[in-house]
């Protein structure tokens, strides 16, 4: 249910399961695959959770029942999401008697006509992917990441030409991507050293990865993206100038490359200028960037194959950060690791460097996980707790104050996916609504302003 937001608020939305991310064990369909959410982006967020029993979830096999929905992310931006396989459903829920008053004195009565499932952020855009599969962003577009042929910012959202059947979202810094079905991946936006071309910037989706390759979920970095393929190997583009395509190379590619050794990956997750694969067995395999630690590898500056990350084990989401990442586990706990500079390892400590797996404090029955820039989210029973920096409000507690230990955000407690960005988040609620707090420069929160908030508002969906 949405509290009252600070008068603006009334009484809200009843949730009715639009994810089935509240429990902790993967979803298992009736082939016997297994299904984890995957999330993951640069430094503005990734995200993840798990799918219910009969579900298809990103980074899973579609079954053969109602599938559900992750976020992204998103170092990194961004999460991923998934709608439901053929015949599913993936939305729903109905209002609480009198409906959600708008700022304005709109009144929201019930879920919005086309519900939200899943929802990223990259830098200063965010976009919700909608249960019809088309896909809505909104905040900076300078460089076509909002993918309607122009370059127009804008503080509301609009749709994304040429797209209406994305299954999973991500966003990365100045670009999104979409798995589509049947398993391809389309990408706009600003591609940085030969993402997709060298310098060039996508004001409409083009076509990264084909349906040989049968994607099922996406993350994006700063200016790399990955995809995670149904036989559970990686494939990733864009940037590698610290090795984040993990090929054993430093070229940047424009198309997809295998990660090396990668065959059982169930979950992704980016940051800034690292990756992050789950394994079947519930090991973390990290390539990129490891100046602060952030892949647990002894700080050797960067790695450019997959290192396993020592001491975390039953993990089933990863998110990374700009320069940390946090683990979602089989037991609800979280644990994260590298820098820490502004909290966002969530111990209490605030080190400048956090070398070893860390538990972040009062997180347990967690059932999804986001990171971005320098602050962390985790979702424990509907309500969302955020913990780092939080210079503009992205801590969402009303606050501009920083936090090294989890904090809840305030006026949500029905959230079942969250995405983090370097300057705000974005979550989505179980009867689809989408709410933004933070950084709203660019108009990022959707909200029709460009000003700052340190609670939720809504973003205006269509």
């Amino acid at each position: 249910m949405l509290r009252s937001l600070t008068g603006l608020y009334a009484l809200g939305v009843l949730a009715t399961g639009m994810y089935a991310c509240t429990g902790r064990e993967a979803a298992t369909d009736s082939g016997g695959n297994q299904g984890t959410i995957s999330g993951g982006a640069r430094t503005n967020g990734g995200a993840g959770g798990q799918p219910a029993t009969g579900g298809s979830a990103t980074g899973g096999t579609p079954g053969s029942g109602n599938p559900q929905a992750s976020t992204t992310s998103s170092g990194g931006y961004t999460t991923t999401g998934a709608l439901p396989a053929s015949g599913g459903v993936a939305a729903g829920g109905e209002a609480a008697s009198g409906g959600i008053a708008a700022t304005g004195g709109t009144t929201l009565s019930g879920p919005p006509a086309v519900p939200a499932v899943a929802v990223a952020t990259g830098d200063s855009h965010s976009c919700a992917l909608l249960k019809s599969g088309r896909i809505n962003c909104w905040g900076n577009n300078a460089n076509g990441q909002l993918g309607d042929g122009t370059t127009t910012s804008r503080s509301l959202p609009g749709a994304v030409l040429g797209i209406s059947d994305a299954v999973a979202i991500a966003a990365g810094g100045d670009h999104t991507c979409a798995v589509l079905r049947p398993g391809t991946v389309q990408c706009w936006g600003r591609y940085l050293d030969n993402s997709l071309d060298a310098g060039t910037t996508n004001l409409l989706p083009v076509e990264v990865l084909g349906t040989s390759n049968n994607a099922v979920a996406v993350a994006a970095g700063s200016d790399h993206s990955c995809a995670l393929i149904d036989s559970g190997q990686v494939l990733c583009w864009g940037s590698n100038s610290m090795g984040q395509l993990g090929n054993g190379t430093s070229s940047n590619s424009a198309t997809g490359v295998e990660v090396v050794g990668i065959t059982d990956a169930t979950a992704l997750g980016c940051g800034d200028r690292h990756c992050c694969a789950v394994l079947h067995s519930g090991l973390i395999e990290c390539w990129g960037n490891d100046s602060y630690w952030q892949l647990l590898a002894a700080a050797v500056g960067f790695s450019d194959l997959p290192l396993q990350a020592p001491f975390v084990t039953g993990a089933i989401s990863v998110a990374g950060g700009f320069e940390h990442t946090c683990a979602l586990l089989n037991s609800g706990s979280v644990q994260c690791w590298g820098a820490d500079n502004n909290g966002q390892v969530g111990n209490s400590t605030r080190t400048v460097v956090e070398k070893t797996p860390t538990s972040v404090l009062g997180i347990t029955n967690a059932t999804f996980v986001a990171a971005g820039g320098n602050s962390s989210c985790a979702i424990v029973g509907g309500s969302i707790r955020c913990w780092g920096q939080n210079r503009l409000g992205e801590l969402g507690n009303g606050t501009t104050s920083d936090s090294s230990v989890p904090t809840v955000v305030l006026h949500i407690d029905d959230a079942v996916g969250v995405a983090v960005s370097s300057g705000h988040a974005c979550a989505t609620l179980s009867a689809g609504w989408v709410l933004c707090w933070g950084a709203n420069v660019d108009g990022e929160l959707g909200d029709g302003t460009t000003i700052n908030a340190s609670l939720p508002v809504f973003a205006n969906q269509p």
